[in-house]
């Protein structure tokens, strides 16, 4: 990484720092200044905007410091070990809290408010720290889809960021919680979440890594996208994202909430398609093992006649 590149990288995570430090600050005040009374619409907005500005910060940065020589291996490590900080980082704040955990009550209009001090960090920290590994998630889930991309690919991948942007936003001036209980909701939020929710399970299916993986690899992976998918259903829902509604981000900002709740769907979704296909191709993993190790040998052999003199 030139060192360009890794100032500009740090200039972008300071940045969004920066901004939740100020969500932050502002949060301490109002729990001071009127604990049990729901924030006035500006307030509301403005910390909606402040992560939208995080959350375009997050993405510069991980755009900045995209590394063309990353492998599907490599991806992989990097999703895995990012889940496995979000649960470290929550069951840190736990244990540093252990006598008093989140507090929260739902005010007249649904709202949840936030009712002392050690909330007010929890939800901070949680909801920044989801957010900026859930980002990072998203852009290395990208390497995977784009592997031996078709030509519709990107235009899934692009429509799906959109579409999820679009559900988030009018959902937030709508003061709607997005959620699969939908029963209350007009026509038009119905379609448009359940256009994201297509566009999402269309997206999951791009996993043609999967056929070139060997047979071992393909065990492999398929007992670790097992432990994944027992992963989500116990500790990251359940915990981390504090089961229905993902309470704690929820309280913090809708349109955090609203991208974690798409993001954390889609990396199921997209896990279980490929187990899925893992299991599918396992039966024929040998012969494929076979064939690339053939095609491999006639590789070497040709470097090695253009080589000679």
């Amino acid at each position: 990484m030139g060192k360009k590149v890794e100032i500009k990288s740090r200039f972008y995570i300071i940045c969004s720092a920066a901004v939740a430090f100020i969500v932050f600050i502002l949060d301490t005040i109002f729990l001071y200044v009127s604990p049990i009374s729901a924030k006035p619409d500006e307030i509301i907005y403005f910390k909606e905007a402040m992560y939208i500005l995080i959350t375009v910060c997050m993405y510069m940065h991980f755009r900045s410091t995209h590394d063309v020589t990353l492998t599907i291996h490599g991806a992989l490590k990097q999703i895995f070990s990012s889940l496995l900080f979000i649960t470290l980082i929550y069951f840190i704040y736990l244990a540093i809290n252990f006598f008093e955990g989140p507090v929260f009550e739902t005010g007249d209009e649904g709202e949840t408010l936030i009712l002392n001090f050690n909330t007010v960090i929890g939800v901070n920290v949680i909801s920044y720290t989801v957010l900026y590994f859930f980002t990072r998630i998203v852009y290395l889930m990208k390497i995977l889809i784009y592997y031996k991309r078709k030509r519709n690919t990107a235009f899934f991948f692009r429509s799906f960021i959109l579409l999820m942007l679009l559900t988030s936003f009018v959902f937030l001036v709508q003061k709607e919680k997005i959620s699969f209980d939908m029963d209350d909701q007009n026509i038009f939020n119905l379609i448009l979440f359940w256009t994201t929710i297509f566009s999402l399970i269309v997206l999951a299916l791009r996993n043609r890594w999967v056929t070139y993986l060997t047979r071992k690899e393909k065990w492999l992976y398929f007992l670790i996208s097992l432990a994944v998918i027992l992963y989500f259903q116990f500790i990251l829902f359940e915990q981390v994202l504090g089961g229905d509604g993902f309470k704690n981000i929820q309280a913090q900002s809708n349109i955090a909430y609203s991208l974690v709740f798409f993001t954390y769907y889609f990396l199921l979704a997209y896990t279980l398609s490929s187990m899925l296909s893992m299991l599918f191709h396992l039966p024929t993993a040998r012969v494929f093992d076979r064939k690339m190790r053939e095609v491999q040998s006639l590789h070497n052999l040709s470097s090695a006649i253009n080589s000679e003199p």
